[in-house]
């Protein structure tokens, strides 16, 4: 009789936590998430090497990336109309104008803002007019961004960034979930908590005890903490070796390594439907590096391929424009991004 009471009395205990009051957890302070202590914080296994940032070439100032992912051209009576989305790539507003140049004749839109993340429209009227069409004026508008320089956001401006092997266990960030908290920040007020630092447990009162031993039978509340690992950041993808990147790059995609002789044609791995991919660790990959992509899918007889980097140039488009008209290959595009937020399609 005593033991059916004290295991009735402790089934409600256990229910009356619900309404107990959340207060800050104790051991992330609030803030969701606790120092690594795989790499103490620093975001980095072993040996770590200063050098000079790739993005901005250690000046720690650079263009802000801008990134213009589709543009339409049409001709009207007497001017050339265009239509381009830009996405900023930033964490911070840009503002700037756009200029569309063809065959000599430009035209500048007004200031304008463009804020993190979002899609912002610029149509501009070239005075212009020429007996291009379709696809071929796509390649021959020019659309170019006038922003002044920013804080580069790859070195916060200090223009050298640290190398290394890059933790497993925080993804670079030197931050992983508060086990305590789930992430939240916040606990149950006189909830069990698990010690994250590894030293044992603190049982706190007694209410909340989850486990007792009543005439030796063992009667157990669980509870269970469902952990969420911090995604990989932008920033720590950037400190990557070369290699490393790729394989991540790969991963991604779920995909593999091209060859020695791939690599040499520009081609650094293949998706799992066998599309060539070529993976750019830089910002502002333009035209250019797309041009010679296409020309090494055309000798490979392949009918498109995965271009991935940080950001594209303006004049990007125009690559991949060109690459269909003269080789009737599709090139998509992909950011790195992209990639982390899981918005790929299906290669």
């Amino acid at each position: 009789m005593l033991s059916a009471l004290f295991i009735s009395l402790l089934v409600f205990s256990c229910l009356s936590l619900v309404q107990a009051a959340k207060v800050k957890c104790p051991t992330c302070n609030g803030a969701g998430e606790v120092e690594c202590l795989e790499c103490e914080g620093t975001g980095f296994i072993g040996d770590v090497e200063t050098v000079e940032c790739s993005r901005c070439s250690g000046t720690g100032q650079g263009k802000p990336n801008l990134f213009m992912s589709t543009m339409t051209a049409s001709k009207m009576a007497s001017t050339t109309d265009v239509n381009a989305v830009y996405i900023n790539r930033e964490d911070s507003e840009i503002t700037a104008t756009i200029t569309a140049s063809l065959e000599g004749h430009s035209v500048t839109s007004e200031e304008t803002t463009f804020p993190p993340g979002q899609e912002v429209t610029v149509a501009l009227s070239i005075p212009f007019t020429t007996y291009y069409s379709g696809t071929v004026l796509l390649t021959k508008v020019q659309m170019t961004v006038n922003a002044d320089e920013i804080t580069c956001s790859s070195c916060d401006g200090t223009g050298v960034v640290e190398e290394g092997t890059v933790c497993s266990e925080c993804d670079g960030t030197g931050m992983i979930t508060c086990l305590d908290c789930g992430g939240s920040g916040y606990v149950t007020e006189g909830a069990v908590v698990a010690n994250t630092k590894g030293d044992g447990l603190d049982w706190g009162l007694i209410g909340t005890v989850t486990a007792v031993v009543v005439a030796g039978v063992f009667v157990g509340v669980a509870g269970f903490v469902f952990v969420k690992k911090r995604r990989v950041s932008e920033s720590s993808l950037r400190r990557l070796s070369s290699s490393d990147f790729q394989q991540w790059v790969l991963k991604r995609l779920d995909g593999k390594p091209g060859s020695s002789k791939d690599t040499a044609l520009g081609i650094d791995g293949f998706s799992r439907l066998n599309l060539p991919i070529s993976i750019k660790q830089t910002d502002a990959v333009g035209m250019n590096a797309i041009d010679l992509f296409a020309a090494s899918l055309a000798r490979n007889r392949a009918t498109g391929g995965i271009m991935v980097a940080f950001g594209f140039a303006d004049d990007a488009i125009r690559g991949k424009v060109r690459a269909r008209t003269n080789y009737r290959l599709n090139i998509e595009m992909m950011t790195v991004r992209e990639l982390i937020e899981g918005r790929t399609s299906s290669f």
